[in-house]
């Protein structure tokens, strides 16, 4: 879904309800305080200290100072005199932390929160209210002075967790939800006239990553949770691409953008953004920018790209542009929501929200097509350009009856979505931006929160009617904005179903579009983006660009037809212009149209007893029971009041317990005790511990091509292949990575057994990026030892299994030598043209020599690869007889002493094709390389099916 700003308030007009708005105030379910901590290298010599949300961790880990509670005098500075109704401390009082200590280390001099006092003021009502702002907690000295960018300057071998703030945990856990999920992506597309080139684009962008240390960040999971952890760098590759190359330029840049756009994240790699610089000229270009929404919203990008504009224009220019220092960054503001949260006045909004869903009913609009049983995210937008004559009348109701334009328009649309519906109850869904304090301006960063909007239309003569509830209806939400969406959860406790949003399945915003940012050397301008995927079944959308207001709306593909939409949109419009000029006059009759009969399958949650002497369930129901509490042992975890942050804990703690990696949607599908402990029992047997595969491409007739390992790095691929040939990826099951008893054999049998499973007959089509291809070489092997008909091996850019070991020791050093002298002659030119940073050169440099950068992201991949390389050496390599194409990388290494077959000609008895694509090794999965790589696969596969059954292979 493309990057929403949300209704954001004017500072002039708060929500009624607080004095002064804080937006991270509220009520959230009590927890054991996280600990804030270290992330230290293994070798490194700091120790780690656990303690509490307001201790410390430093390098000799040593204890906090003990810290006494303030005096009466102290009390009196504004301050409640009931400190557990006040403050929600739990009954222990800390006093403000002294300017000697407010920065303690953390393996260097990372920030740490101690125990925030915000003033009190009066709350409307009569009761105390937290009022607290970035500027009081910093002035009282509750968050230290020097609380600004997490630089850890002293503390370059180590980065930093801090807990995650609400909306973040709801996008970690939609991830877990649905791994890959596209929906959570913010692509735009900037336009840039000017001398740009992929050398400033680059420098740009990496100064914007070490600015905002939210770029710089990664999500794990944790203890209580998932947890950001800050890293000191984050290296942001900007892969440039000249489209006058391609021919058709309009078109590829659509599809170039659309792919990028749908491309998805691994949160646990930082940075979660990423950048394609497509050039039309020379003073021409379109940057592609992706981020995933855990780390920035549609505000956040519109800084993102003032500041980028603002630094290109420096470097252009010849003097490079000093941004202001930032207040704040994302981390404070997540160590405040944790402070914070427990002293806010909950129970008003609770009531509120609990209230406003009673007799909760999900609110739909019929589909066009079934849909399928989990959530799909296939889109499109559609749009509509308003006419001035529409969107001023709309101003001028807006005006004479006291509400917004929004809200005007909002109720044009649920009238639409009523008559469709054919019921007066309507639910939608909408955002709010959740900026409220001048520091937080500029700080990039998920503030946004989701809100449900239920108005009931009964008895509604006119428009205006309709209007004045729709009107109170946002009112209400507002006032009542702070409170999460996942609390809003836990008080409806919505029928669960994977294939809906847990509360709404349509939303419905407002934004400001970025228009353009002008330099001196640069114009920046923004550009209708494509859509990342679908977060709702549909999401209606008003934006205001250069032409003027457009009104349009991100579909589900597997859900509606474009003309569907289409009508929903020309119905909105058309009602508002009929009522407009007279909003007394009766509302118009529109054609209804019943909400499909859909059967929700819900999990069976029949209550029986738990056998207590089984040892599994005796293992599991303190678990259970810690996550749920005491008396829900015969209940479903649902209706124990389990929600999808708790069912995170309960996972987490399972894994923990038995060794088992429980996938969400297994989780909710097996939802009580009983069942839980069957599918654990089940896991834990050694004849379920599986590869698993991934369908990236399902469709098709053609043989499938089943690729090795990581499902990431051939999401591009499976979609150039072709939508008539399936696409799969074989990953193996936990237990095999770096188990020192495993033969080579023995792991590549582990992924045949997977593939057995997925594709119990060939002919099989196996395929390996690096070392990736060896796993494919051996499988096609015992496939073919066990009479399997296999009909290629493809190799991309992968060197051939045990080609140095087959050379004598003098020939072995010669092309090593060789491979080097090249790679680093290849280096050099590339820092010369400008196209290789120094930093990047030096940390080669470091790796070769033996000395990786131990504040660098750790690389698990580069350890499982190393652990199968040490298998591979004692593993004997058989010739092979079937056909074997190789996808050679222009971009590595050629030359002296260098095969370049890449050592394949020599096992190939059979057919052997050796195919080039530009990029290297990193890249030849992205932009143009992949679709070299993509032509390449589809013109060899073609030719063996044009020539029929091929003479079986033989190992």
């Amino acid at each position: 879904m493309a990057g929403c700003s949300g209704i954001r308030p004017p500072r002039s007009s708060p929500p009624p309800t607080w004095s002064s708005p804080i937006p991270w105030i509220r009520r959230r379910p009590r927890r054991s305080p996280r600990t804030i901590r270290a992330v230290v290298p293994t070798r490194s010599r700091t120790r780690r200290t656990a303690t509490g949300s307001f201790g410390s961790c430093d390098r000799a880990g040593s204890r906090s100072r003990s810290r006494t509670p303030p005096t009466g005098a102290s009390r009196a500075r504004g301050r409640s005199r009931d400190p557990e109704r006040g403050l929600g401390l739990r009954g222990s009082l800390l006093r403000p932390v002294p300017a000697r200590q407010r920065r303690r280390s953390l393996g260097g001099d990372a920030p740490l929160a101690p125990d925030p006092f915000p003033r009190m003021a009066a709350f409307r009502g009569g009761r105390d209210a937290v009022r607290a702002s970035a500027r009081d907690l910093r002035h009282h000295g509750f968050i230290p002075q020097d609380l600004a960018m997490t630089q850890l300057q002293s503390a370059q071998r180590t980065c930093c967790e801090f807990p995650c703030t609400p909306v973040q945990e709801r996008f970690f856990v939609a991830e877990l939800l649905a791994p890959g999920n596209a929906g959570l992506n913010i692509a735009l597309r900037w336009s840039l006239v000017g001398p740009v080139s992929g050398t400033i684009v680059g420098l740009a962008l990496r100064q914007l990553v070490a600015r905002h240390e939210i770029l710089r960040t990664a999500f794990v999971e944790g203890e209580n949770g998932p947890v950001q952890r800050v890293y000191p760098t984050a290296d942001l590759h900007v892969p440039e691409l000249d489209l006058r190359l391609l021919g058709t330029v309009e078109r590829e840049f659509d599809r170039i953008s659309a792919e990028e756009a749908r491309r998805p994240f691994d949160l646990s790699r930082a940075p979660l953004m990423r950048a394609q610089l497509l050039r039309f000229s020379e003073q021409e270009s379109f940057l592609l920018i992706t981020a995933h929404h855990i780390v920035a919203d549609g505000w956040s990008m519109g800084i993102l790209a003032r500041e980028f504009a603002t630094l290109c224009d420096g470097l252009i220019g010849g003097t490079p542009a000093a941004l202001p220092e930032l207040p704040v960054q994302y981390s404070d503001y997540a160590l405040w929501q944790q402070a914070l949260s427990d002293f806010g006045e909950g129970a008003a909004a609770d009531a509120y929200w609990r209230a406003r869903l009673a007799g909760f009913r999900r609110f739909e609009i019929a589909t066009d097509f079934p849909r399928p049983p989990a959530l799909t995210r296939d889109s499109a937008i559609t749009s509509i350009l308003m006419r001035p004559a529409l969107t001023a009348a709309a101003d001028r109701v807006a005006r004479a009856s006291g509400a917004t334009w929004f809200t005007t328009m909002l109720t044009g649309l649920l009238l639409v979505l009523r008559a469709r519906a054919g019921r007066d109850d309507v639910i939608v869904g909408t955002q709010v931006a959740g900026r409220y304090e001048v520091e937080l301006e500029n700080v990039v960063g998920p503030f946004i929160n989701t809100l449900a909007l239920r108005t009931d239309f009964a008895g509604v003569q006119n428009f205006a009617e309709a209007l004045a509830r729709v009107a109170d209806t946002l009112q209400g939400a507002l006032e009542n904005g702070t409170t999460a969406l996942e609390t809003i959860i836990e008080i409806v406790k919505p029928e669960r179903d994977p294939s809906r949003h847990p509360l709404f399945s349509i939303n419905v915003i407002q934004q400001r579009a970025f228009d353009e940012v002008r330099c001196e050397n640069l114009l920046l301008r923004g550009v209708p983006s494509q859509s990342a995927g679908a977060l709702f079944d549909l999401n209606f959308f008003f934006v205001e660009r250069t032409e003027g207001w457009r009104f349009s709306c991100e579909y589900n593909t597997a859900l509606y037809r474009p003309e569907t939409v289409v009508a929903m949109l020309e119905d909105t419009l058309s009602l508002l212009t009929g009522v407009l000029d007279d909003p007394r006059r009766p509302i118009p009759q529109l054609a209804a149209r019943a909400a499909a009969a859909e059967a929700v399958a819900a999990p069976s949650s029949v209550a029986r007893p738990v056998d207590q002497a089984d040892d599994v369930v005796r293992r599991l129901l303190p678990l259970w029971r810690a996550t749920l509490g005491a008396g829900s042992d015969e209940a479903g975890f649902l209706d124990a009041g389990g929600h999808s942050l708790s069912a995170f804990r309960l996972i987490a703690r399972i894994q923990q317990t038995f060794e088992v990696r429980l996938e969400i949607d297994r989780f909710l599908g097996n939802p009580t005790v009983r069942a839980l402990a069957d599918v654990i029992r089940k896991a834990t047997a050694p004849r379920d511990a599986l590869a698993s595969v991934v369908a990236l491409q399902p469709h098709g007739a053609a043989t499938p091509i089943i690729a090795f390992d990581n499902p990431f790095l051939f999401q591009d691929l499976a979609k150039r292949i072709g939508a008539d040939r399936p696409f799969l990826c074989v990953m193996p099951a936990a237990h095999i990575n770096g188990d020192p008893a495993l033969s080579f054999a023995a792991v590549a049998a582990h992924y045949v057994e997977g593939i057995r499973r997925a594709q119990p007959q060939g002919p099989y089509i196996l395929l390996g990026h690096c070392f990736g291809s060896h796993l494919a070489y051996e499988a096609a092997q015992q496939l073919v030892r066990d009479r399997a008909d296999v009909a290629c091996v493809i190799a991309v850019d992968g060197w051939a299994p045990g080609h140095l070991a087959r050379r004598t020791r003098r020939e072995a050093f010669l092309i090593n030598t060789s491979y080097r002298l090249i790679r680093w002659q290849m280096a050099l030119a590339k820092l010369l043209r400008g196209q290789l940073p120094l930093t990047r050169l030096l940390e080669k440099l470091r790796l070769r020599l033996g000395r990786p950068n131990p504040s660098a992201v750790p690389d698990a991949e580069l350890e499982r690869v190393l652990w199968l390389k040490d298998r591979l050496s004692q593993h004997p390599i058989a010739p092979y007889s079937g056909t074997i194409l190789v996808v050679r990388a222009l971009g590595e290494p050629t030359g002296l002493f260098l095969d370049p077959t890449l050592g394949w000609r020599e096992l190939a008895t059979g057919r052997l094709e050796i195919r080039d694509a530009p990029g290297n090794h990193f890249t030849i999965f992205e932009g143009e390389s992949v679709q070299h790589v993509a032509a390449a696969v589809r013109q060899t596969l073609a030719r063996l099916e044009d020539a029929g059954a091929p003479e079986p292979a033989t190992a």
